[in-house]
């Protein structure tokens, strides 16, 4: 990452550049000095405001400068003092602006955050999301893709369950460490087999049309194929394509966005019960990423009964809940794993977490059915990473 150092000409240069390069290099961050063009290059605005008297300097660059603009501040020579003025003037012109000062580690940190969100806002710049059909009782889970695609750079891609049935008629799977533990767990080998075919063909497909991850309607596999994606659903995510149940494009994007951000699995499920005094929620789904639990077990899909579906044991405890609309409004609660749940009248997977102050944003203002749960807390950084694409994004109370 690159910073491009201005100064006022009656400054002793030599004394001051000995001064900046102490100062960077105490960030224990990866930033060097640059040029305009290289803040244009990397598409980050990070202006290390090494003097008073640079407001006018500062002006001169400012139609160049790209995006949010960061003004890297030092504790002598008036940078802060400048830097004051300039975000001010940022702010009466509309552009977005923040001072970074502090001690060299403290401001390290927040360049090392600024760094790992550019990364994943440039992860999201291209995504091919596909489609297999939308399900009829979700309502309220389409996405406006237009505003995804102009904000994030996101596209949804329809393609239809016929195909996918053809491609899993071709039969086979690519065989690796996912596909060995799972057979080894002795399940049923013919139902195996069957929903193993189903997770080559999904493979094959995102190959096929160039796909970053995709949502599937995959209650309409039960009748044609005698089983489900679940386990293929599974497998997809712990390898790191993002996966989701039943079409949700909502969900869907949800699931992309966090786990560039986080760079790890996410689960989708379904919000289940309620307990508003005790603020408690048990939240269930029948797949969910073979890397995220503790322990597995195979059991079939919890509607109809039949195919494989996953079952698990989880051993960590700070949670957040996240769900997001199209980059207009998202939720993102922070809770605790309370404990892993084995109840026969609810999809395999389960869990009941506490959730303080969850309990009115579910029964007031939810973003539609399934939510995210991701491990640990992670809320203020999703907030700063979708306000910094999306200014006008609302968090959810």
């Amino acid at each position: 990452m690159h910073t491009l150092i201005i100064s006022a000409a009656h400054q002793e240069q030599e004394e001051l550049m000995r001064t900046l390069e102490e100062f960077r290099q105490n960030l224990d961050a990866d930033v060097h000095f640059g040029t305009l063009e290289d803040l244009i290059r990397q598409d980050l605005s990070l202006v290390f405001v090494a003097t008073g008297g640079t407001e006018e300097q500062f002006l001169r660059m400012l139609d160049k400068l790209p995006g949010k603009i960061y003004l890297l501040t030092h504790p002598a020579h008036n940078s802060l003092a400048a830097s004051l003025e300039i975000l001010a003037y940022l702010q009466e012109k509309g552009r977005r602006g923040e001072i970074l000062h502090g001690t060299p580690e403290f401001v390290g940190e927040k360049l090392k955050e600024i760094q790992r969100l550019k990364t994943a806002q440039m992860k999201l710049q291209g995504m091919r999301l596909g489609v297999f059909g939308i399900s009829d009782w979700l309502i309220a889970s389409e996405v406006e893709e237009e505003r995804v695609k102009e904000v994030a750079g996101i596209s949804f891609i329809p393609l239809s369950i016929e195909e996918l049935l053809t491609e899993v008629n071709k039969g086979g799977y690519e065989e690796n460490i996912w596909t060995e533990k799972l057979i080894d767990l002795g399940y049923d080998g013919l139902e195996m087999e069957k929903a193993l075919e189903i997770y080559g063909a999904l493979k094959r497909l995102m190959k096929k049309h160039g796909l970053t991850g995709f949502s599937l309607r995959c209650f309409d596999l039960l009748g044609p194929l005698q089983s489900t994606a679940c386990l293929a659903l599974a497998i997809l995510n712990a390898e790191g394509y993002p996966a989701g149940c039943e079409g949700d494009k909502k969900s869907l994007l949800s699931m992309v966005v966090a786990q560039a951000l986080l760079d790890e699995s996410v689960f989708m499920a379904n919000p289940s019960s309620l307990d508003p005094q005790k603020e408690e929620l048990v939240i269930a789904h029948c797949t969910l990423p073979l890397d995220y639990p503790k322990t597995i077990q195979l059991n079939t899909h919890f509607e109809s009964g039949i195919g494989v579906a996953v079952a698990s044991e989880f051993d960590f405890e700070d949670v957040t809940l996240f769900k997001m609309d199209s980059f207009r409004s998202f939720v993102a609660k922070e809770g605790k794993l309370l404990e892993s749940l084995y109840r026969n009248d609810l999809c395999r997977s389960q869990m009941r977490i506490h959730l303080p102050g969850g309990m009115d944003y579910f029964l007031k203002y939810p973003i539609a059915n399934h939510h995210m749960v991701l491990r640990g807390h992670h809320a203020a950084l999703l907030k700063r990473f979708l306000e910094d694409i999306a200014p006008e994004m609302e968090m959810r109370e």
